[in-house]
């Protein structure tokens, strides 16, 4: 699936070049080496391990009653202070947006490849370059054992050949079972091996083999043919790749002259024009992409490298030519912009007024919570106490202190609340539409099934935090030995001259 251009493409955007990025991989494996040298012995303690995960893994259950905020319906109608106050603490909740005016210019490859006109023989000629990756190569599942000498690979040779099992020859010749290479081509193997593997039926063993890993042998098990691929149905895909690629050049081309014709003086408009680029005008985006009706705008470049552009464009600036993973390039100019505002309270009232209720509904809610958990705090229990207020007595399955699916907890808080309260003992906890009253029922030790494997994942964990703050002292150790200065200066110097 290696795709020749996008890597390119991905490399140009990193300002780097293949062997660069070669020479980093290289780097890379250097330093890991250097690091596992330095952090490999470091393991966890287990009693650590296992007082980490007792405390993570310990479960609790709680009977527990919901109150609706919205059951509270008779709240009457608020006076103009409350509403005042509503509206005065809303903050952005009741702002219009900031909004800019924009003129852009889009550089795309995809406009681009609708002028480009690929031919049958170009098409044919990229068909012969590249039947090989287009075509896929017969797959055989093998697997083998390695011996030491010739006598010893011929022996299980001549086993095999009689009729004993392979899984098992090997087993008795090595002490092992055979190693299972998986569904591997003819690449895949050593050149010493890959010729034989591949002249087998399936089922058949090969004669000893010798590499420079040993004395091999090998059985097939089974064989996935290859298909060759054809001109015809890799036609329409060629030709769509031909003109992506040159596409690509010339978005490229476009872009650098682009910009020349900037750094010589020329306005965004009349660059695009020697160019024959559309210039765009957009009268009203924010910092989402969205217009003034709350829609986003179409026909944006990719969102993840446009927004931060406009948003770090002030008024009256331009933005540099942009590249996006895609290929395309955009360059805009701020010409105005429209600040956040508050909308007048009289737009807004009814707005204003449902805040008010809801905000009512909540603190009757929480009152009515209280209200109960003191009940229960006074010696009755939670299901008396729900029984009187002709509330739903219901239980939770047993959560953690990080439990947060809604078929096990109504809140991911009253997981956290209940491990803050002795048995018997009452919590109460707010959600956006209800209050919960809940009595810690039951403690329990951790779910036994499976236990030895999380906790041996959760030591894995830890060894590899150890490993973490091991690797930063040793860092840091570094640093204290080859210190790095830098030359604030010049870098300046050199980025005022990009």
């Amino acid at each position: 699936n290696f795709d020749k251009n996008r890597f390119a493409q991905i490399l140009r955007f990193n300002n780097m070049s293949e062997q660069t990025y070669l020479a980093r991989v290289g780097d890379d494996i250097k330093r890991q080496q250097l690091v596992n040298a330095v952090t490999a012995a470091a393991v966890a303690p287990e009693s650590d391990a296992l007082r980490l995960f007792n405390y993570r893994e310990e479960r609790r259950v709680a009977d527990y009653v919901t109150i609706a905020n919205s059951s509270f319906t008779d709240l009457g109608e608020p006076d103009e202070a409350a509403l005042q106050k509503i509206y005065d603490d809303a903050g952005s909740a009741l702002m219009t947006p900031a909004y800019k005016k924009i003129t852009m210019v889009v550089l795309s490859v995809a406009d681009a490849a609708k002028g480009v006109s690929i031919s049958d023989e170009q098409v044919a000629k990229a068909f012969a370059e590249r039947k090989n990756s287009l075509s896929t190569p017969e797959r055989r599942t093998v697997s083998q054992a390695v011996l030491p000498d010739e006598a010893a690979a011929q022996t299980l040779a001549d086993r095999v050949s009689e009729g004993a099992d392979f899984a098992s020859a090997v087993e008795k010749a090595t002490g092992r079972p055979p190693v299972d290479l998986g569904s591997v081509t003819h690449s895949d193997l050593p050149s010493e091996l890959a010729d034989a593997v591949f002249a087998l039926k399936e089922g058949q063993t090969t004669a000893p083999i010798k590499s420079p890993l040993g004395w091999h042998v090998a059985k097939v098990t089974a064989i996935e043919p290859g298909k060759t691929a054809t001109l015809e149905e890799n036609r329409d895909k060629l030709r769509h790749d031909l003109a992506q690629a040159q596409a690509v050049d010339i978005v490229i081309s476009q872009a650098n002259q682009f910009d020349e014709k900037l750094a010589g003086g020329a306005t965004l408009e009349q660059a695009a024009q020697s160019l024959g680029l559309k210039v765009r005008e957009i009268p009203a985006i924010d910092s989402q992409g969205r217009n003034a009706d709350g829609q986003l705008v179409e026909g944006l470049p990719s969102i993840n490298e446009f927004l931060p552009v406009l948003n770090r464009t002030a008024a009256g600036e331009s933005s540099s030519l942009t590249e996006t993973l895609d290929g395309d390039y955009f360059i805009l100019r701020v010409d105005g912009e429209t600040p956040a505002e508050k909308k007048p309270l009289a737009d807004v009232r009814d707005q204003v007024v449902k805040m008010w209720r809801e905000k009512e509904q909540a603190r009757l809610a929480e009152e009515k919570a209280k209200a109960l958990a003191e009940k229960v705090k006074g010696g009755e229990t939670l299901a008396a106490v729900a029984k009187a207020e002709n509330l739903e007595l219901k239980q939770t399955q047993p959560l953690t202190r990080t439990e947060n699916a809604p078929q096990r907890t109504p809140s991911p808080l009253l997981s956290q609340q209940i491990f803050d309260i002795g048995q018997g003992e009452v919590t109460t906890v707010a959600t956006p539409a209800e209050q919960i009253v809940a009595q810690l029922k039951e403690i329990l030790p951790p779910q036994p099934e499976g236990r030895d494997t999380r906790l041996a994942k959760l030591e894995d964990g830890l060894s590899s935090s150890m490993k973490n703050d091991i690797f930063q002292q040793f860092l840091g150790s570094l640093q204290q030995e080859f210190s790095v200065t830098i030359n604030q200066s010049l870098v300046q110097q050199t980025l005022a001259s990009f």
